[in-house]
């Protein structure tokens, strides 16, 4: 026997996606599920592998160390660039890295946030940071993103 926190069955995320986002039907919403088990933003804890059903099994949201191995990609990929003799790439590559504003993300900060007004049922101010991360991240997704992101757009 394990115990694991912070988790939700397939079914309770589906009401929340109804509730909270432009999806509509539990089949929308299996899909959402879908897109957001594939990319990492939760895992399953079922046995039965990786798929979102609306139903009992459990899934867990994945913690910031997928950020934190970022940054040691990051040096990986330095170390690469010395080694491979392309010291004009990597000079361009800290530039770039320089003004990457997202260099400073805390998702778990965000997530945190997020959650606190879920529970203390403060609607104003989980609208008022969710229209933030939409006009400061997803609205800069990549076009091949979109699908994924238009879930989460609150009208």
């Amino acid at each position: 026997m394990q115990v694991y926190s912070r988790c939700f069955t397939g079914s309770e995320a589906c009401e929340w996606f109804i509730s909270n986002t432009n999806v509509e039907s539990i089949q929308s919403a299996e899909e959402l599920g879908k897109v957001l088990l594939n990319i990492g933003v939760f895992r399953s804890l079922s046995p039965s592998g990786n798929t979102f059903k609306s139903n009992n099994c459990l899934f867990q949201l994945n913690s910031s160390k997928a950020l934190e191995d970022l940054n040691h990609l990051d040096c990986l990929f330095k170390e690469y660039l010395v080694y491979r003799g392309m010291i004009e790439t990597l000079v361009t590559f800290d530039k770039e890295l320089q003004k990457d504003r997202m260099k400073q993300l805390e998702a778990t900060r965000i997530v945190q946030e997020l959650f606190k007004y879920v529970t203390d049922s403060n609607l104003k101010g989980l609208l008022s940071l969710w229209r933030y991360i939409d006009s400061a991240l997803v609205s800069r997704l990549d076009r091949k993103f979109y699908s994924t992101g238009k879930y989460f757009i609150l009208e």
